[in-house]
């Protein structure tokens, strides 16, 4: 029992809500067969009470069982039990393994949609036995039915659809141990899972459909990760004000850029004009000038003194921080180089630069350099523990390579468990980490954590992180929060990926095409009408399905 809510009350409104979605993803197929997995745990219960509305419809039903109806407790036995008296077909398999594959090749054979309720939430580690061997048979089954699709021999059609999780994924990290249910979609219950939120997951999930079984809000733990919602974005974002002039949207200085790198100069620029900064300033080697200024107008330019190679050279933190007016913001690293003097220069001004900061790309690379040197610049190197603050809001965008650099691990490490990665950069460098990659993660010192779900693979292009760069910058200039600045940045980012991507395809887009799309995409979600569904489409967009409560009268 939940919160004074009976458990089998919940499991058959969580059947119930599954069969739902199940049913719609069965229309026009009358006669489909649908076999459930079922495990002895309450995943597998919720798979029974789906096996048992499926044969009241008149859908042929099998349950394989993975134990004995008399080896199920509680709520599993009592789905079991009135799955049974209704003629569910159910057919017990050895949870420990042993089941020749053929025995499985067999029974899947005949189905038309796989419903995996083997392990759900309730599974840590890889899968053994038994349970390793139905997720293999299941994968087999699905593989054989794409490739007759692809050649047109029959059948074709076949669907596996997951109840909460798919069995083996880990319902923290997305990562898989061992063997995981692919699955075309996911039924989850009363709240998203981390896991199934995670870039790793998205091989395993398909399209994530969450099902309200009315939980209370008590019922759940106090939550520490959060989903960044187009709504959340709105909010975020200032009104627009009718008497905005260009100062009061304002200043960005972008420090970046040198010989051969001057493009990320220019997409950092160009990301914060149309992130919405009234003013930007380009500081970049002297030599780069002509080529910065000729490529964005818009932009001021500030020359820097270089080296020989072109890279900003000694004296740069200086001049910047000498520079009048004084930013609101500063962009810090796209296109630096590597060089003593550009790390000196960024230690020296992430030490003493007031202004909020996003630090990329060879900014990011100076501070992996600096760590744990005792004779760094003060404030710069944090080690293992938290130092004292920075001299203002702090915001480190790196990819998985730059995120292992910081942490002085592996990048394998890092996506490993990329939820613990991100908290672990915000709290050893105190600043807001925006760890990118498949569903971009923002975390904050405090260990909260906002999963950012737009994104495409359009966007794994050179430059578009240099643009995210300079969003963030511009929606820090404009008075933003870092940690606001940082998930609404990214959230457009993805955004603008994902509407690229209709256009270009996966592999078609540019890093110059994405400021426009950010632009537009920032347009369209502050745009009036029925803001509601038009989230939801965009939830949808992302592969996340807000299902309606449907009846809970019970």
């Amino acid at each position: 029992m939940e919160m004074g809510t009976p458990g089998m009350t919940l499991m058959e409104r969580a059947g119930a809500g599954a069969w739902r979605v199940i049913r719609r993803y069965l229309r026009g197929r009358p006669s489909a067969r649908v076999v459930v997995l079922a495990g002895r745990g309450n995943n597998g219960g919720d798979g029974l009470v789906v096996a048992r509305l499926a044969h009241a419809e008149g859908y042929p039903v099998a349950t394989l069982l993975l134990g004995r109806p008399g080896d199920l407790r509680g709520d599993a036995a009592e789905a079991c039990r009135r799955a049974r008296e209704a003629g569910v077909e159910i057919v017990p398999l050895d949870p420990d393994g042993g089941t020749p594959a053929e025995i499985l090749d067999l029974h899947l054979e005949q189905a038309d949609l796989v419903v995996d309720a083997l392990l759900g939430t309730g599974g840590r580690g890889a899968p053994r036995g038994g349970f390793a061997e139905a997720i293999q048979a299941v994968n087999r089954w699905r593989e054989r039915r794409r490739e007759r699709q692809h050649t047109g021999q029959p059948p074709g059609w076949g669907v596996v659809a997951a109840l909460d999780l798919p069995s083996g994924l880990d319902p923290d990290t997305g990562r898989a141990a061992g063997a995981v249910i692919a699955a075309d979609f996911t039924v989850t219950f009363g709240a998203l899972k981390t896991g199934l939120l995670m870039g790793p997951a998205l091989r395993f999930t398909g399209a994530v459909h969450l099902i309200d079984i009315g939980l209370p809000a008590e019922a759940f733990p106090e939550p520490d990760a959060f989903l960044v919602t187009p709504a959340l974005v709105r909010s975020d974002l200032p009104p627009a004000d009718p008497d905005a002039h260009k100062g009061s949207r304002g200043r960005v200085l972008v420090a970046a850029g040198s010989r051969g790198m001057s493009g990320a100069a220019i997409l950092a620029a160009r990301g914060a004009l149309r992130g919405g900064a009234g003013l930007v300033f380009a500081a970049v080697p002297a030599g780069e000038r002509p080529v910065v200024a000729s490529a964005v107008p818009e932009a001021l330019t500030i020359p820097l003194p270089e080296d020989e190679a072109g890279r900003p050279g000694p004296g740069a933190a200086e001049a910047i921080l000498a520079w009048s007016p004084a930013p609101d913001a500063v962009v810090l690293g796209p296109g630096l180089g590597r060089s003593p003097a550009v790390t000196a220069a960024v230690l020296e001004l992430m030490g003493r630069c007031p202004a909020p900061m996003v630090v990329d790309a060879d900014g990011l690379n100076a501070l992996a350099g600096s760590d744990g040197e005792p004779d760094a610049p003060a404030g710069a190197a944090r080690g293992t523990q938290a130092a004292a603050p920075w001299p203002g809001p702090r915001v480190l965008t790196p990819h998985p390579g730059e995120a292992a650099r910081l942490l002085g691990t592996t990048t394998g490490a890092v996506q490993q468990d990329r939820p613990a990665a991100a908290r672990e950069l915000a709290r050893r460098w105190g600043a807001v980490a925006v760890l990118k990659g498949a569903r971009t993660l923002v975390a904050e010192p405090s260990g909260r954590l906002w999963i950012i779900p737009t994104g495409s693979p359009a966007l794994a292009t050179g430059g578009t992180g240099d643009v995210l760069a300079g969003l963030i910058g511009a929606l820090l200039a404009g008075g933003m929060a870092a940690p606001a600045a940082a998930r609404t940045g990214a959230f457009l980012h993805g955004w603008a990926g994902q509407r690229l991507a209709r256009r270009w395809g996966t592999h078609g887009a540019l890093a110059g095409d994405v400021p426009a799309a950010v632009a537009r995409a920032r347009a369209l979600l502050a745009r009036g009408g029925a803001r509601e569904a038009a989230d939801r489409r965009m939830l949808e967009s992302c592969g996340i399905i807000l299902e309606d409560a449907g009846d809970l009268g019970d």
